[in-house]
């Protein structure tokens, strides 16, 4: 009886807890209610929904604007008041009561009153990178918000923060981004380019950002120029990169990505949330050292460093021995390995020791499980730091050592060349092509590895009768993948998979993620048995 009436009054409590916190419905009075006008833009030009309305200090209107079915990207509210300054904070709410934005000024606004307080009020100059403007800039002439124009309609409320009496006109209208790479909101809908000019957008609503990705082969120079501080507008390149903002110049790499977003959380039309980006010349990289690769596979560190927070350091390294295989490594944290031609297009790249790429690794987590035992691989390689490959066909190379983080890192420089631990691609042996396939004769192991960008290994089965196939593969961090003549496609596990094997069979082994590595992470294993 006891425990019964403790656990009624718990519940009376807990009404009663409920109660208490139920708010005032959100229910204001709707002086009128109009239809959003379609503005075509660049040439159509917004006409006010409402003239004229008079609203005495301290007061607080509410409108209703309807979004038209022939609607645009964007919702528009905008007051412009006659007279003197306006004094009026213009907010777009939901029917809850939520406000979407709120704005006291025609080139900038915020989701919050707090993102209001920097240099409300203030004149900026437009176009402030010249003739980079994007292909519509869009400007307001008096306090405006906007928002995506994805509801049915919205609120309009209109406050009059000034001293007396203001007069103004009421402007609702959809329109379309002026932002041509729209929408480039994510990583994986980054606008790509590939060398010299100028990329343009706008961050037109709250919470856009914009992505780029850079799929060019060199380095070059970047710039970001924006067309009015007061938005906060900064260039952010992807992976811990440096952060630039207003007038500030740096360099992008071949694979890397960036986005441009407001560090104040605001958004304005495209007259004053316009950016430019200059992408320009390639880049040269000052040599701070020459080394020469050692020719073993037990190599030795070069040389120590150390380079500064997201700054980059870079080797020549002179190549005096022809091996299948040239490695750079760096064995430090918080580092990213690039191999490089002479006149700085990249080759690989990576920052991991499990695997590199011809684009930008991103530091895959690899879980270190021991997989199958090594067979015919001859010698099993691992990297200890961050390493890339390639087969060597230069006589020097380039080396760069970038710094991931926000702080000096020490690092240990390693080059060294040797031969291929895979035996189908040593010396003047390969397997790369269908022509050059290596020939499976029946039951049996069989091995091989994918040591640089653009290997894969070639096998035909050339018994009488049909065969079970089993795939393995060291770790599955370079993705790597069997594949058919057909088209068929087993993708590589540490456990193995199985598919059937028959008669003159051709298939091939490669990297599905472009990727290559050391032979202890790109090795596999291939067991050929009876039905």
């Amino acid at each position: 009886m006891l425990r019964r009436s403790l656990r009624f009054a718990g519940v009376a409590l807990a009404t009663f807890a409920l109660a208490a916190c139920t708010g005032v419905p959100f229910n204001p009075t709707i002086e009128d209610t109009f239809t959003a006008q379609v503005v075509e833009w660049p040439g159509g030009d917004p006409t006010p929904r409402a003239s004229g309305i008079t609203l005495r200090e301290g007061r607080t209107v509410y409108y209703r604007v309807d979004t038209p079915s022939a609607r645009r990207d964007l919702m528009y509210a905008e007051v412009v008041a006659t007279g003197a300054a306006s004094g009026l904070r213009i907010s777009l709410v939901s029917d809850l009561g939520f406000t979407r934005a709120v704005s006291v000024s025609p080139d900038y606004f915020s989701s919050t009153f707090a993102g209001l307080t920097l240099s409300d009020g203030e004149a900026f100059e437009l176009d402030a990178v010249g003739g980079r403007s994007i292909s519509a800039e869009f400007a307001c002439l008096g306090p405006c918000v906007a928002v995506r124009a994805t509801a049915n309609s919205y609120l309009v409320k209109i406050e009059n923060t000034s001293g007396s009496s203001r007069t103004f006109d009421l402007y609702g209208y959809t329109i379309d981004f002026s932002d041509e790479g729209e929408p480039n909101d994510s990583a994986g809908s980054a606008v790509p380019f590939s060398g010299a000019g100028v990329l343009q957008g706008a961050i037109e609503t709250l919470g856009d950002e914009d992505w780029f990705l850079y799929t060019g082969s060199e380095l070059r120079e970047l710039r970001f120029d924006a067309f009015d501080p007061a938005l906060g507008l900064e260039l952010q390149i992807d992976g811990g990169g440096p952060t630039l903002v207003d007038g500030d110049e740096d360099v992008i790499y071949p694979g890397e990505r960036f986005r441009v977003h407001p560090a104040d959380g605001r958004a304005g039309p495209s007259s004053t949330s316009g950016y430019a980006v200059t992408v320009g010349d390639v880049a040269t990289s000052p040599i701070d050292a020459t080394v020469t690769a050692q020719d073993t596979t037990s190599p030795g560190q070069l040389l120590s460093a150390s380079v500064a927070a997201f700054a980059t350091r870079t080797y020549r390294v002179d190549v005096p021995t022809a091996r299948d295989l040239l490695y750079a490594e760096v064995v430090g944290s918080g580092l990213r390995v690039r191999l490089l031609t002479t006149s700085g297009s990249t080759l690989a790249v990576s920052d991991t020791p499990a695997y590199f790429t011809g684009g930008l690794s991103r530091g895959e987590a690899v879980d270190g499980a021991p997989g199958p035992t090594p067979a015919a691989i001859e010698v099993q390689f691992s990297c200890v730091g961050p390493c890339a490959a390639v087969r060597p066909s230069a006589a020097a190379y380039l080396v760069e050592v970038q710094n991931l983080t926000s702080s000096t890192r020490s690092f240990g420089l390693f080059a060294y060349t040797f031969d291929a631990n895979d035996s189908n691609d040593r010396g003047s042996a390969s397997n790369d092509s269908s022509a050059t396939a290596t020939a499976i004769p029946g039951s049996g192991s069989y091995s091989g590895a994918i040591e640089w960008l653009g290997d894969e290994d070639w096998f035909r089965y050339t018994g009488a009768s049909d065969r079970v196939l089993e795939f393995t593969v060291l770790d599955t961090a370079p993705g790597l993948r069997l594949r058919f003549a057909d088209g068929t496609t087993v993708a590589g596990t540490l456990g193995g998979l199985t598919t059937n094997l028959y008669p003159n069979d051709l298939f091939r082994i490669d990297s599905g993620s472009n990727r290559a590595g050391p032979s202890a992470t790109s090795g596999y294993f291939l067991q050929v048995t009876a039905p």
